[in-house]
């Protein structure tokens, strides 16, 4: 999975909640491996402010995930629309005799002839 495929949304726009998401959860472990090397305790103590935002921005993203527009259709990662496509009102009915004469004229007229000797 490519990273750009990571942030884009069901319908194949990037989403900036889930870049933030990834941002502060990387700030986050950043900080936690720095408290655990840089200190002589070797321990993380976060403040709650830390762990709040943390919950807070992973909780949004869950809670736009349920709100999002139920009625979005979904992307296949190279951009093809994966919705059946619908038939038009014109392409159910069958062709009329005429058509269906000249079609077959177009088709004749199409074989190859045998050689004249």
């Amino acid at each position: 999975m490519k990273f750009w495929d990571f942030l884009k949304e069901n319908n194949g726009q990037l989403s900036s909640s889930r870049l933030f998401a990834f941002l502060v959860t990387i700030a986050t472990i950043i900080d936690w491996m720095h408290s655990v090397f840089a200190t002589p305790e070797g321990v993380w103590r976060p403040e709650w402010s830390t762990i709040m935002m943390v919950l807070g921005v992973l909780g949004f993203k869950v809670a736009q995930k349920f709100t999002e527009n139920k009625d979005s259709k979904p992307v296949a990662p190279d951009g093809a629309d994966t919705s059946a496509p619908t038939p038009s009102p014109a392409a159910a009915k069958p062709p009329s005799k005429a058509a269906a004469a000249k079609a077959a004229a177009m088709a004749e007229d199409s074989l190859p002839k045998p050689p004249v000797e």
